[in-house]
């Protein structure tokens, strides 16, 4: 018996899918692009014409979870239709395996997911250091919005082993209300204190600063420095091993040299694969270290999540004859919100409290929605 492809019909169905898929990655990447710029914009650090180079920028880093949404609705879409239809009992009836209905979407599926991996390892965290670097025109920004949220949510700010905690900032004339500044040596072992009823922060390294050097210098690049200037600031310093007090003194300025904070702040979803790997073998915190590893795995699972939702939702709409098209994608949308999203948000608490290896835990997920998608694609098969 001669094998044959039913070539027309794969054109056929391929072509759909494409167009639902298309469309709908359209639409879910404008409405997320939309929540995320009145986020910004909410946040006063964008003028108009930042706002506008930032769109892009926006809609590329939305891709990590709008792709695999758009593939999963444009497959129960497209699917849907075909159903309702009855385009799939009429491939039954002529013999047609359901499997080359499925084969189609598969094929897509691993398309985008190899586009999903490349744009979650690579892509993506450029997109957010592109974003950065737009959303902060210099490294006062950066100052000025973490001590507005210091102040309003008395949030402590961290620079490597430098923490800052006040009471309140005027951003307008850059001054601080009631300010404690904190520094550990690497092993968090308390070294000084200053405390001063006010301070001023000043752009640049003022003559006579003492300078914090938050990151090792590096030759090829620029220093950028903030000065806290102290009124009547007084210096506490501790014995690391005992911490006990050793003496007090008055507090000249700080200047720290954060020509790094920039890469610091966006934290590890700035950091390419390599970048990445490099920081959860090197990072001298245990914390630093899941955190990254987690990261890491959770790419990887959200990576290839678009196959899995495909294999969920083709052979789940084929299921579902119902007369509204546009409502073919509840039933996979209900088990990729119930079961796939909450186990990737406990995988990744967990692997970041280390309670969990991320390896296995970040593609729970995953598993689950393959094993969903089995059930289903065994009950089309016995129909």
């Amino acid at each position: 018996m001669r094998f044959s492809v039913p070539k027309t019909l794969i054109k056929h169905i391929s072509g759909e899918f494409t167009k639902a898929f298309t469309m709908t990655l359209v639409v879910v990447t404008a409405m997320w692009v939309l929540v995320s710029a009145i986020a910004v914009v909410r946040r006063e650090v964008l003028g108009p014409k930042a706002f506008l180079l930032a769109l892009p920028v926006m809609a590329v880093i939305s891709f990590k979870y709008t792709l695999p949404m758009a593939v999963l609705l444009g497959a129960s879409i497209s699917y849907g239709r075909m159903s309702a239809e009855n385009e799939i009992r009429a491939m039954e009836w002529n013999g047609i395996h359901i499997g080359w209905a499925i084969f189609p979407a598969a094929g897509i599926a691993v398309a985008a997911s190899i586009v999903a991996l490349v744009l979650n390892c690579e892509v993506i965290p450029a997109a957010h250091r592109g974003l950065d670097t737009i959303v902060r025109a210099n490294i006062m920004d950066i100052i000025d919005r973490q001590l507005v949220r210091a102040s309003r949510g008395r949030e402590q700010i961290v620079f490597d082993t430098l923490t800052v905690d006040v009471k309140a900032y005027d951003r307008s004339t850059r001054s601080i209300e009631g300010i404690a500044v904190y520094q550990t040596d690497a092993q968090e072992r308390p070294l000084r204190r200053i405390d001063a009823a006010s301070a001023r922060v000043v752009p640049g390294r003022l003559p006579g600063a003492v300078l914090i050097a938050t990151e090792e210098p590096k030759e090829e690049r620029e220093p950028k420095y903030v000065t806290f200037e102290f009124d009547n600031g007084v210096v506490t310093e501790f014995d690391p091993e005992s911490g006990a007090i050793q003496k007090r003194f008055h507090a000249p300025a700080v200047a720290l040299d954060l020509s790094d904070e920039e890469a610091r702040e966006i934290g590890s979803k700035g950091m390419s694969m390599r970048q990445l790997g490099v920081y959860a073998r090197s990072a001298r915190r245990p914390a630093q270290r899941y955190v990254a590893r987690t990261d890491i795995f959770e790419r990887y699972a959200l990576g290839v999540s678009p196959l899995f939702f495909v294999l969920l939702a083709a052979p789940m709409a084929s299921l579902v004859r119902w007369k509204h098209v546009l409502t073919s994608f509840l039933p996979s949308l209900g088990v990729v919100i119930v079961i796939y999203y909450p186990l990737i948000a406990w995988a990744k608490v967990w692997g970041v409290e280390n309670r969990m290896d991320p390896a296995y835990g970040m593609f729970a997920g995953d598993a689950a929605v393959l094993v969903a998608a089995a059930g289903v694609i065994i009950v089309l098969v016995r129909r």
